[in-house]
């Protein structure tokens, strides 16, 4: 695999670790696992793999973002095609925009 999303830690780092190729990521989001193990810095090198650590913040700031959503009314901007329209749609993705993506 090219990229792992770790919520558990360094108690089930060792699996992402085998599941992604040489050169894979893995994403740390958080830690839930205890420190059960120690780093394993052998496969990590072995794997030359890259851990990139995600902070998603605290129940607090996620409960006030929340809030901060509802007062504002804010909603997402969004622009749906059919599939079979694809093609036609292209113009709208190359106007400029903060972000975009095709799912």
């Amino acid at each position: 695999m090219d990229l792992v999303i770790e919520v558990g830690g360094v108690g089930t780092l060792p699996r992402s670790l085998g599941a992604i190729r040489m050169g894979g990521v893995i994403a740390q989001i958080g830690v839930l696992a205890g420190a059960a193990e120690p780093l394993p810095l052998a496969l990590i090198l072995h794997k030359q793999a890259r851990i990139q650590g995600i902070y998603v913040g605290s129940r607090k700031d996620f409960e006030e973002m929340n809030k901060a959503i509802t007062l504002t009314g804010m909603r997402p901007v969004a622009e749906s095609y059919p599939w079979t329209k694809a093609a036609k749609s292209w113009p709208a993705w190359n106007r400029p925009r903060t972000s975009a993506s095709w799912c």
